[in-house]
């Protein structure tokens, strides 16, 4: 990408100037200027955006994003948490506090918590570019 180009950030789908000498997208852009406590403010509201805990209790599926960006897809309604979880996106290998998240699990046996956030695909893959972002 050459200097003050006008690219599509692959994050937020805003069309910027992106000018700098290393391609970065808009977001990592406003995540360097951000600073890192207004960074996780903005990670906050997100997941407020974009959890829909209403989703689990419809029948059909319902997305969920996890603390370390893993997102997975599960039938939801009567069946919900009765079937297998199916992996659509790997872990990241970076991890956001499982306590920002909305919704908690704890694995039987250990004393683990999970966090998570009930979605629909465009909020799970959003959540997971954010995680990439947030992520320590």
């Amino acid at each position: 990408m050459d200097k003050n180009e006008m690219s599509k950030c692959p994050w937020c789908g805003f069309l910027v100037e992106i000018s700098c000498d290393v391609p970065i997208t808009h977001c990592e852009q406003q995540v360097l200027a951000m600073g890192r406590e207004n960074m996780l403010t903005a990670f906050r509201k997100a997941l407020a955006h974009h959890s829909k805990p209403e989703l689990a209790q419809q029948e059909g599926h319902v997305w969920q994003v996890w603390e370390d960006g893993e997102v997975t897809l599960q039938k939801s309604g009567p069946l919900l948490w009765q079937r297998l979880l199916h992996t659509i996106k790997p872990p990241l290998g970076v991890s956001v506090n499982p306590e920002l998240f909305p919704e908690h699990l704890c694995q039987p046996g250990s004393l683990d918590r999970h966090g998570f956030i009930f979605t629909d695909e465009d909020g799970a893959l959003k959540i997971r570019d954010a995680i990439k972002l947030a992520g320590v």
